[in-house]
């Protein structure tokens, strides 16, 4: 599923470099209008977390870069298992609207 995860991810980041083709400006729907869940206006950046193995280390910046405003909070560790990263999130009393996860690189396939 990390994989998975980190494949969009970087599919992502390739169609986010490349320019958009020309189309005719459209109205914002209601749920763009009002910006991220839980934000009230659409003036409020939204706050994500990536939590991951050493594959997630140093992607602060370049989320930074592709969600201009956003807070962003990473808790990247090399050698990190899947387990110790769900723990990680289960242990937060307070979560953001989005979470990034980046693991199993670092777990047995069986």
């Amino acid at each position: 599923m990390a994989a998975l995860l980190l494949i969009l991810l970087a599919f992502y980041g390739t169609l986010a470099g490349a320019p958009e083709a020309k189309r005719a400006p459209r109205a914002a729907t209601k749920a763009e209008s009002e910006g991220p869940a839980g934000a009230g206006n659409a003036t409020s950046p939204g706050h994500l977390l990536v939590v991951g193995d050493s594959l997630a280390v140093a992607t602060e910046a370049p989320l930074a870069g592709l969600l201009p405003g956003w807070q962003i909070e990473t808790s990247a560790n090399r050698g990190r298992h899947t387990g110790d990263g769900v723990a990680e999130i289960t242990s937060r009393s307070n979560l953001p609207d989005v979470i990034f996860v980046s693991l199993w690189t670092n777990d047995k396939p069986s």
